[in-house]
């Protein structure tokens, strides 16, 4: 299952417990799709989810097999805000330009698989 090139990056990126291994998405979803069928995932762009969540809350219940909330219940669920995070940022948080584009040199080739294999077109920098 999978692209061949999938078994290169199965033995090159072991699971491990940090920060650049998680954000390689195309190859967690590689391992999600080469073990199970793909009609039993869904895959959500979390821009999307945040500028029209109610639409995409309507996709995941139908997805699910589960009956649609009526208008008012999923108004009601999608009118509090989560995951807002903190409004103050502190320097050691900010990346510095040298750090980002050494990550974007490194995950391009990464998302641009993960971009052709879910058929979007988004532009992360």
């Amino acid at each position: 299952k999978g692209p061949k090139l999938w078994s290169k990056f199965l033995c090159m990126y072991k699971p491990s417990r940090n920060m650049i291994y998680e954000g390689l998405y195309y190859v967690h979803l590689m391992n999600w799709l080469c073990n199970y069928p793909s009609e039993n995932i869904i895959i959500l762009n979390s821009e999307e989810f945040y500028q029209n969540t109610s639409e995409i809350l309507k996709q995941v219940y139908q997805f699910l097999g589960l009956q649609p909330l009526s208008n008012d219940h999923r108004n009601l669920i999608t009118s509090f805000v989560f995951n807002k995070g903190s409004q103050t940022v502190l320097s050691h948080q900010i990346l510095q330009k040298s750090d980002r584009k050494k990550l974007n040199a490194l995950y391009k080739s990464f998302n641009k698989e993960l971009m052709k294999l879910l058929t979007w077109d988004v532009d992360w920098k």
